[in-house]
């Protein structure tokens, strides 16, 4: 497609309606006359629609997040939890969690790691509408 010179930049902006009200007022002018424009805005038209079917990257993903989710919130109470444990509930390979499970878990913030284990973060227990309980209080030494 040849680009329209003068608001070619624009375009993107107005079809996914992200312009400033006077750019679009504007666009919707320039896009009625064009003949680069108007073209290639109707045919980006379902781009909109098409964009809201797909979900965030930060989402685990449906086969992975009920397996985690039942065993480090469930049985765990969201942890601590050690990796032969966990993979062992899973029914996964150590390496698997490792290298498959935590990598994404870890980087979206879901899971964390410690030094005594995996523990599900805050983020995860809103993710599935759950209320984190609350820790055992430690009483006074002396």
């Amino acid at each position: 497609m040849n680009a329209c010179p003068t608001h070619g930049a624009l375009l993107g902006g107005y079809v996914l309606g992200s312009l400033e009200p006077a750019e679009m007022d504007e666009m919707r002018l320039h896009v009625a006359d064009c003949p680069y424009c108007g073209p290639e805005s109707r045919a980006l038209g379902a781009l909109p629609a098409l964009l809201d079917t797909i979900e965030p990257a930060d989402v685990p993903p449906p086969a992975l997040s009920p397996s985690v989710e039942e065993a480090v919130l469930d049985r765990f109470a969201g942890g601590p939890v050690g990796v032969e444990s966990l993979a062992a509930l899973l029914g996964e390979e150590r390496e698997t969690i490792e290298a498959v499970y935590e990598p994404f878990l870890v980087q979206s913030g879901y899971l964390e790691r410690t030094p005594r284990g995996r523990m599900a973060t805050q983020r995860c227990w809103e993710y599935f509408g759950r209320e984190r309980p609350a820790g055992p209080k430690q009483g006074r030494l002396l």
